[in-house]
C-alpha cells in the first residue's frame, strides 16, 4: 500500500511540474505574440520599446519576430536599438537558425557602424 501511494505521489508531482512548465511557456508565448503585434506601429519609439521587450523575453523565443523586424524596418534608430539589445542579451545555449542569423546580422550591423565612425 505504501509503495503504491509513494509511486502515485511521484507521478502526481511530475505531472504537476510538467503542467507548471507548460503554463509558463504558454504565457511567455502569449507575451511574445502581443509584443510582436506592437512592432507594426508607425511610432518609432513604440517599435523600439517592443523590440527591446522582445529581447528581454529571450532571444530563443523572439528571434523569428526580431529577424522579421530587421529585414523589413529601415529606420536606423530601430535597427541600432535592436542590434545593441541583441548584442547585450544573454547567450543562448543552442541557438536556432533564425537566432544565429539574427546574431550575425547584429554583429554586421554594429561592426559597420563602428567602422564608419
Amino acid at each position: 500500500m505504501e509503495r503504491g501511494r509513494a509511486k502515485a505521489t511521484v507521478v502526481g508531482t511530475v505531472a504537476l511540474a510538467a503542467a507548471v512548465v507548460a503554463g509558463r511557456r504558454a504565457r511567455r508565448t502569449l507575451r511574445v505574440r502581443a509584443l510582436a503585434r506592437r512592432l507594426d506601429t508607425t511610432d518609432v519609439g513604440a517599435r523600439i520599446g517592443a523590440a527591446i521587450a522582445l529581447v528581454d523575453e529571450g532571444l530563443g523565443v523572439s528571434a523569428p519576430d526580431l529577424l522579421l523586424l530587421v529585414r523589413t524596418d529601415h529606420n536606423p534608430a530601430v535597427l541600432d536599438a535592436v542590434a545593441n539589445a541583441v548584442r547585450e542579451a544573454p547567450p543562448v545555449a543552442h541557438p536556432s537558425a533564425s537566432l544565429r542569423e539574427l546574431l550575425q546580422w547584429s554583429d554586421a550591423e554594429l561592426g559597420t557602424r563602428f567602422a564608419a565612425r
